[in-house]
């Protein structure tokens, strides 16, 4: 109760009242209790003081941890990069080399001319035969060779054609020639005995 009157009278039951009576024995109490709530307050503002220290401690290392983080993470993200841009240069490399590179039937067709001027090279051609497996079927026996191989075998064939026709035609002027020699031989042998 003299506390619920002290605030309504706003003092406190150890203050002196107002009357100028000797001061309540209870003031070295109320000192006292200030003592120690100024000690606690004290405390736990130097606890409150190291909490914040240590939040800021963590936070400042927790911030140097981020920028490692992050340093490591650009160095990283450049590395890709830059790895990036080799690969796409290795692409286009690679996409430009098989743009140049002749078709899969361009390189059979070169792999087919190639077999045949193999076989005329090694005589493998038999010119007299209509029909030559070698000349006229790939070495699997299940494609035609194409027009390339047909024009060479022709050729071949023309070039032997002409070839004996050479040789009967140099036959026959040989042959003219023993007999002009043989006339001139007589004529002269006549005219030596006239």
């Amino acid at each position: 109760d003299d506390k619920n009157n002290a605030a309504a009278t706003g003092s406190s039951p150890n203050t002196p009242s107002h009357h100028g009576g000797p001061p309540s024995s209870g003031n070295g109490i109320g000192l006292a209790e200030l003592m120690l709530e100024r000690k606690a307050y004290e405390a736990e503002v130097s606890e409150l003081s190291h909490t914040v220290n240590e939040l800021r401690d963590e936070l400042r290392t927790k911030e140097l941890t981020t920028a490692e983080e992050r340093r490591t993470m650009q160095t990283s993200l450049d590395s890709l990069q830059d790895e990036r841009k080799t690969l796409l240069t290795s692409v286009s490399t690679l996409q430009a080399q098989l743009t140049n590179a002749p078709s899969l039937s361009v390189v059979e067709n070169m792999k087919r001319e190639l077999r045949i001027l193999k076989r005329l090279e090694y005589n493998a051609v038999d010119a007299d035969s209509e029909q030559d497996p070698e000349v006229t079927t790939s070495g699997d026996g299940d494609e035609i060779v194409g027009d390339l191989e047909a024009v060479l075998v022709a050729k071949l064939r023309r070039t032997e054609a002409e070839l004996v026709k050479e040789r009967h035609s140099k036959k026959e002027v040989s042959q003219k020639c023993d007999d002009l020699s043989d006339q001139v031989s007589k004529l002269e042998i006549g005219k030596v005995q006239a």
